[in-house]
């Protein structure tokens, strides 16, 4: 009887555990996201803690952080509550004796003859645009960005004379991760009647980078060349977000969007 006691104790621990793990969120389709300041995992804008390093944020920042805006808050609050007191004081105190103002002679100024220039008012996104495809196609060029990036580091494991699993796994981990994200935020593009195209085109290319990855992943990280063949079969699938990001930004162009610079990845 102890004995089924523990394990039945042994088993809601481990499904507490499961279920707590599963309560942590990744972000939204339709989110804004960020990276986590200590391990640059992609988050949800409200996140208070990062399953990936266990760091606390408030607002997306570190919690030590935001103890040290507090604490500089705080005296440069005592710091200007003392400087008006003493402005109070100063302004109530009795004058004994009232000063005499001199005439202020004011010299004309001639006006500028230099032309101004005009304002340009920024461009206006047609209202008609449902909102959730115009986020999530700003959100997939800030996606694409940070598998360029991945892709670069894969590359540069790759190079190496003998490729290593325990080198080339983690790499994998992130980009299945940031695949996984992009996968629930494409199909949003297709709210949008004009971008269904767009859309079916990074959920395609979204799709075949996480599938690499768990291939890959599912090898010993002893077997390098396994690695190193997932490797290989991933950067020919990320060489497609020049054509993906260039109909994005064909699309979004349509609707006066501009969206985020993506930067390409060194050579």
């Amino acid at each position: 009887m102890t004995v089924d006691v523990a394990r039945g104790r042994a088993r809601r621990g481990k499904n507490t555990a499961t279920e707590q793990i599963a309560q942590i969120a990744i972000g939204e389709a339709d989110a804004n996201i960020f990276n986590c300041p200590r391990c640059k995992r992609p988050l949800a804008v409200g996140i208070s803690r990062c399953a990936g390093c266990g760091l606390r944020m408030v607002g997306g920042i570190p919690l030590a952080r935001v103890s040290g805006f507090v604490a500089a808050g705080l005296v440069l609050g005592l710091l200007v509550g003392g400087g008006a007191v003493v402005a109070v004081t100063a302004l109530t105190r009795p004058i004994d004796k009232p000063l005499a103002q001199a005439p202020t002679n004011v010299t004309p100024v001639a006006p500028s003859a230099a032309p101004v220039a005009p304002t340009i008012a920024a461009p206006v996104v047609n209202p008609g645009i449902p909102a959730s495809a115009l986020s999530a196609l700003r959100q997939s060029t800030i996606l694409n960005q940070r598998l360029l990036a991945d892709a670069d580091k894969l590359a540069a494991a790759l190079r190496s004379e003998s490729p290593s699993g325990a080198e080339i796994a983690p790499l994998l981990r992130a980009l299945a991760s940031t695949a996984s994200f992009g996968d629930r935020l494409a199909p949003a593009v297709a709210d949008w009647s004009d971008g269904a195209a767009v859309s079916q085109g990074l959920t395609t290319f979204y799709a075949a980078v996480g599938r690499i990855a768990d291939e890959g992943l599912s090898a010993s990280v002893q077997n390098g060349r396994a690695y190193a063949d997932a490797g290989k079969r991933m950067l020919a699938v990320l060489a497609q977000i020049t054509d993906l990001d260039a109909a994005s930004r064909a699309l979004a162009a349509s609707a006066d969007l501009e969206l985020p610079p993506l930067v390409p990845a060194s050579p």
